[in-house]
């Protein structure tokens, strides 16, 4: 029986030096894995930065991937979810235009995001703007709530995270 793929969260604690992302999802890239979503920036401290990597794969091979990255010489830390004793925190954004021609479909857009607990990021002549951010299924859940009103564009910022420890 084929082990079961999954969504799993890789953050990657690394130097900031030039070439280190290129380096770091070049492996991916070798080692055959797709990236599902790359958030990248600085930490506190500005010769460190943190890279979330979220990808589609078995647990077996998120932790060979794990193994791999901790020998980069760039990488100071490596945490992936699936350990025993790692607790993190995640979060994704969302801007969604949702397509709106009348006041009162305006006045149905904004029950919706305070009931999916959302926020209105701007408002133009036939759309509104709406920002979702949270944890994947809640996110997921605001985002259904909106397709119901036809045709919407949706930009994706992907998967940020920090330990809890």
């Amino acid at each position: 029986m084929a082990a079961k793929e999954s969504k799993h969260l890789i953050m990657v604690k690394v130097d900031n030096r030039p070439g280190v992302l290129s380096r770091i999802t070049g492996l991916f890239t070798r080692r055959g894995y797709n990236i599902e979503s790359l958030v990248t920036g600085m930490t506190q401290d500005a010769g460190v930065y943190h890279i979330t990597v979220t990808m589609i794969g078995t647990d077996d091979e998120v932790e060979l991937l794990a193994r791999q990255l901790e020998r980069c010489m760039e990488v100071i830390d490596v945490k992936c979810d699936g350990g025993e004793d790692w607790e993190f925190v995640s979060r994704e954004m969302l801007l969604i235009r949702v397509p709106c021609n009348t006041p009162e479909k305006r006045v149905e857009i904004l029950n919706v995001c305070s009931l999916v607990n959302c926020r209105t990021a701007g408002v133009g002549k036939e759309s509104v703007i709406v920002e979702v951010a949270g944890d994947n299924s809640s996110v997921n859940a605001a985002l259904r709530a909106f397709e119901l009103f036809g045709e919407i564009e949706v930009i994706h910022s992907g998967t940020v995270g920090i330990d809890m420890n």
